[in-house]
């Protein structure tokens, strides 16, 4: 996937974190997971694909910098937002998000190497 495809995807789905962040109690759309799985799987997506497809290294870590501090903005926002609160559980599931996203990138990163980057050579 191009940069430029790779790029266009991660600003939609950071956009559609924001979005959702947002939106008042009553419009939530329901899903099947809880809600603790749904921020620690947004927050991984969003973290694990600059990770796995940068190709400098300084831009993966500045997209993961600012994604805890961001899902701490959004369930602060939360508290002026009809049928919405901040909770520390959403908080945290964020940055586990993030920190199994980092990983799960790394791991991609690696398995995508070409064999002879990984050999030992003497």
């Amino acid at each position: 996937m191009s940069d430029k495809r790779v790029l266009a995807l991660w600003l939609s789905l950071l956009g559609a974190v924001i979005v959702l962040s947002l939106l008042p109690g009553e419009a939530m759309p329901g899903t099947p997971v809880s809600d603790a799985v749904e921020h620690w799987l947004a927050y991984l997506l969003l973290a694990a694909l600059p990770v796995a497809t940068a190709i400098r290294p300084w831009v993966a870590s500045a997209a993961m910098g600012l994604l805890i501090p961001l899902g701490l903005v959004l369930e602060i926002a939360q508290l002026a937002i009809p049928g919405r609160a901040f909770e520390w559980r959403d908080a945290a599931a964020n940055a586990v998000g993030v920190l199994g996203g980092v990983l799960t990138g790394w791991v991609v990163r690696l398995l995508r190497r070409p064999q002879s980057d990984l050999s030992i050579s003497p």
